[in-house]
């Protein structure tokens, strides 16, 4: 038997995850559970809910996200689920707005991918399935990247690291598309970032979007290069 724990080995740039695929009896248990904590609520609610095509995308990321204790029903359960929908709900906003946000506030984007011009990757982020000792396991590969906004000025750093890319199988983004991030606001030192601030000493302030110390960074595809999703 596989553990449920994904297997993480953190990259340079980014991290490469192994996880067994969600379990059917525990995904019909997950799905009841977000049912129920969703009834009723408000549109942040919703709108947390639906930043997930399916109830195998949201089974995939959920159980790694939050302990076994907070999925197994009641009230508390209930509670935290809603605190989680209602965050991920939180109003779209711009990458200039970004700038005034306070550090460690909710955030969520929608920009178009860009990559480092000296590296290059198969994939920026991918998802793919692999076969170890007769066991199917969802291989997810993410790295850092940058999210263009409109004007073309503004631009902010999306840490992969604690990531997650909503989406089955065979999913990946690329330089060129358009992406919706949630995530943490934060300014950090990198002397990648094209046009960020700099403070007084000549260290090139960026912002950027990464995981919180209790909710993932999530990641979606909105259209690749020269075609639409579906929502």
């Amino acid at each position: 038997m596989t553990s449920s724990a994904p297997d993480v080995t953190l990259l340079p740039d980014g991290f490469r995850r192994t996880a067994p695929p969600p379990d059917p009896a525990r995904l019909s248990a997950l799905r009841q559970r977000l049912s129920q904590a969703a009834s009723r609520q408000g549109r942040a609610v919703q709108d947390g809910l639906a930043l997930f095509r399916s109830w195998a995308e949201a089974g995939a990321m959920v159980p790694a996200v939050f302990p076994a204790a907070a999925l197994r029903g009641g009230e508390a359960s209930r509670r935290a689920l809603q605190r989680f929908l209602r965050t991920l709900g939180a109003r779209r906003t711009t990458i200039g707005e970004l700038k005034t946000a306070p550090r460690g506030s909710p955030a969520r984007v929608i920009g178009t991918v860009g990559g480092p011009s000296w590296k290059r990757f198969s994939h920026i982020w991918s998802k793919s399935e692999m076969t170890r000792h007769n066991v199917r396991l969802l291989v997810e590969e993410g790295h850092d990247f940058f999210l263009g906004g409109a004007p073309e000025e503004q631009v902010a750093i999306v840490r992969a690291v604690g990531g997650y890319l909503i989406g089955g199988p065979e999913g990946a983004i690329d330089t060129g598309d358009q992406v919706e991030v949630f995530g943490f606001v934060d300014h950090v030192i990198d002397s990648a970032a094209p046009l960020g601030a700099s403070r007084p000493r000549g260290e090139p302030i960026a912002l950027c979007l990464r995981a919180g110390d209790e909710l993932p960074l999530i990641v979606r595809c909105l259209s690749k290069v020269g075609y639409v999703i579906e929502s």
